[in-house]
């Protein structure tokens, strides 16, 4: 045994709760990994702490080791050759990178270690559930804001400022842009942004609209408004969940880079397999026809995507100078490129360009004719196929590696 202290080792108090342990870990990680500068030994100390602390008869256990104020107990230093300054074979590895060779073998993970990573991680169909809800909740709610913001509102409300807010497109579209942007510094630990927006929203959702427009509202005015809160908490509920999952998804997955728990998946063996490649050449193909289709789009037909009768606006400003279009095109392809198979960022561009086309209708749905509207149908539907496959032959080409980057 050795006095380090695992309270001290994450900055927390010895009466922490299991969040607090949870979320110390998490910030622990972030400058102990590998990945990011750390050493193996170091992080397999703090994640040794963390399986301690994180299980209460396993902290049980340890706190009995412990006296007062976190000192050691009487009798931590009975083993044999070991003393206040000697730490022993424990502490072999601080700060040191730990090696192993392909003879020697992967050092075997202990069995409470496994079983505490099977229990921490998520099932996989669970997390695609709570993705495919966040995504249904966040489409919806775009809808409404970019479309008919004031839908809650009575139609006996007289004018007020969601009133004006419904006669204002491009705010709504900046602010849509400016949500996307917090879910993703929410994604990378940054949410004070996000969690301030959805305070905002509650209040004026839960206490501002009773009083403002409950006795002008009808009764299937009211019910709407009932059935949008629900919607507005069940959106609250998922993103919570979405966010607990993916916390214990990454914890799953560092303690399989650094543990060695890991399996090979089903799909995994069949991307690495004579079917995986002809998907990753198929892949490549709908990648460059959507490609080339949307470029010549932009460079060219520009009819597909702005119709005839609508007057000067930004999109026609832009479109008026088809080198520069082209140049920007160019960028583009050449990143998408050297991105498949990579963590790449693309998200920042791809995010925008999702509001972006559903902001269109906005725009264009009153004065377009129904071959305009069908046209930019079939421009939407190239840049989601390419968007898609530009994901999955990605994912294909990353499981095709012997030591995956990040697909799991």
């Amino acid at each position: 045994m050795t006095d380090l202290d695992y309270y001290d080792l994450l900055d927390v108090p010895a009466t922490a709760t299991a969040a607090e342990i949870r979320e110390a870990y998490r910030r622990a990680v972030r400058t102990a990994h590998p990945d990011v500068g750390g050493t193996s030994g170091m992080f397999r100390l703090i994640t040794v702490a963390y399986e301690t602390l994180s299980d209460p008869d396993r902290r049980a256990a340890y706190d009995a080791t412990l006296g007062r104020a976190g000192e050691p107990a009487d009798g931590w230093h009975d083993e044999p050759g070991v003393t206040p300054d000697d730490p022993g074979d424990a502490e072999a590895d601080w700060g040191q990178e730990t090696r192993w060779t392909a003879a020697e073998g992967r050092p075997e993970p202990s069995l409470a270690d496994t079983e505490m990573w099977r229990r921490r991680r998520p099932r996989r169909v669970t997390l695609v559930t709570l993705l495919a809800a966040t995504a249904v909740f966040f489409v919806l709610g775009a809808l409404v804001v970019l479309y008919d913001p004031g839908f809650l509102r009575p139609g006996e409300a007289g004018s007020d400022l969601i009133g004006w807010w419904d006669r204002q497109p491009v705010p709504r579209l900046a602010a849509t842009l400016g949500y996307v942007v917090l879910l993703w510094s929410a994604r990378t630990g940054v949410v004070q942004g996000l969690v301030v927006v959805h305070a905002v929203c509650t209040v004026l959702l839960l206490l501002v609209w009773p009083i403002a427009y409950w006795d002008l509202a009808s009764g299937a005015e009211r019910w709407t408004y009932l059935l949008g809160v629900l919607a507005w908490l069940g959106y609250n509920g998922v993103l919570v969940a979405l966010a607990s999952a993916l916390g214990r998804w990454d914890e799953a997955r560092m303690f399989e880079q650094t543990s060695g728990t890991s399996g090979v998946s089903d799909v995994t063996q069949w991307a690495r397999g004579e079917a995986g490649a002809r998907a990753v050449r198929a892949g490549y193909v709908v990648i460059g026809a959507t490609f080339l289709f949307l470029a010549v789009v932009l460079v060219a037909a520009h009819g597909l995507i702005r119709p005839a009768a609508a007057g000067p606006d930004a999109l026609d400003v832009a479109l008026r100078y088809p080198v520069a279009v082209a140049v920007v095109v160019a960028a583009y392809g050449y990143l998408a490129y050297i991105s498949i198979g990579h963590r790449s960022g693309l998200e920042l561009l791809y995010a925008p360009v999702a509001v972006a086309v559903l902001s269109w209708p906005l725009a264009y749905w009153d004065i377009a004719t129904t071959g305009e509207r069908w046209l930019f149908g079939l421009v939407a539907l190239a840049w989601a196929g390419h968007v898609g496959a530009m994901y999955a032959t990605s994912s294909l080409i990353d499981r095709r590696r012997p030591e995956p980057e990040w697909t799991r």
